[in-house]
C-alpha cells in the first residue's frame, strides 16, 4: 500500500522561492492609463476584437487599493464583454507594472432614467419644481391651471 510522503525541503524551498519571486513593485495611477492605453491599442488592432471590446476599453479606470483597478460598468453585457479578455488584461497589467498581485473589480452602476416630460401640465409641474416663483407668476397673469 502506498505512503503519502511529505515533500522532499528542496521542493518545500523551491515553492517558497517561487513565492518571493512574485514581482511587486508600486502602481502609480498615470502608468496603470499608460498601460491600459497600450492594452487596448493592441487588443483594437488585433484581428480577434470588435466594437463591443471598444466600449469596455475606452472606460475610466480608478487604482482603489495598491493593487486593484476599478471600472464602471453599466450592465451585465458589459461585464460578459470584460470577461472574454479579463484574463488577457490581468496578465499584460502584471507584466507591463511589474506587480503579479494585479486585480481587476467592477463596479456596477445604474444609469438614472429621466421622467420624460409629455404633456404641458407636466412640463409645468418640472418648471415649477425647479423654481416656485413660476406658481405666482401664473397666479398674477391669470393663467389656466390645466396648462
Amino acid at each position: 500500500m502506498p505512503t503519502l510522503q511529505e515533500p522532499s525541503s528542496s521542493e518545500h524551498e523551491g515553492a517558497e522561492k517561487a513565492e518571493e519571486e512574485k514581482k511587486n513593485e508600486t502602481i502609480i495611477l498615470e502608468s496603470l492609463k499608460s498601460a491600459w492605453s497600450k492594452f487596448s491599442d493592441q487588443r483594437l488592432s488585433s484581428e480577434n476584437a470588435n466594437e463591443s471590446d471598444r466600449i469596455i476599453l475606452n472606460k475610466e479606470v480608478r487604482l482603489v487599493e495598491e493593487t486593484t483597478v476599478e471600472i464602471t460598468i453599466t450592465n451585465q453585457l458589459e461585464k460578459d464583454i470584460l470577461g472574454r479578455f479579463e484574463t488577457d488584461l490581468i496578465q499584460f497589467l502584471r507584466e507591463q507594472l511589474k506587480n503579479d498581485f494585479i486585480k481587476i473589480n467592477t463596479q456596477l452602476k445604474q444609469i438614472e432614467e429621466s421622467k420624460k416630460l409629455y404633456t404641458s401640465k407636466d412640463k409645468f409641474d418640472h418648471m415649477v419644481s425647479q423654481n416656485n416663483n413660476l406658481l405666482l407668476l401664473q397666479e398674477k397673469l391669470g393663467l389656466d391651471h390645466d396648462v
